[in-house]
């Protein structure tokens, strides 16, 4: 029964890590470029 524990842990370890860094690559990737910059600008538009 430990085993299977420890090996839960490990992959739920390695499936987070996997998830986090597709979360990096996905939010530096070029495409999303264009949606960063116009999000960056909704604090200084006025009503």
């Amino acid at each position: 029964m430990e085993e299977i524990l420890v090996y839960t842990k490990s992959g739920v370890l390695i499936y987070f890590t996997v998830v986090f860094a597709a979360i990096v690559v996905w939010t530096f990737s070029r495409k999303n470029k264009k949606n960063f910059e116009e999000a960056k600008k909704i604090p200084l538009i006025e009503d």
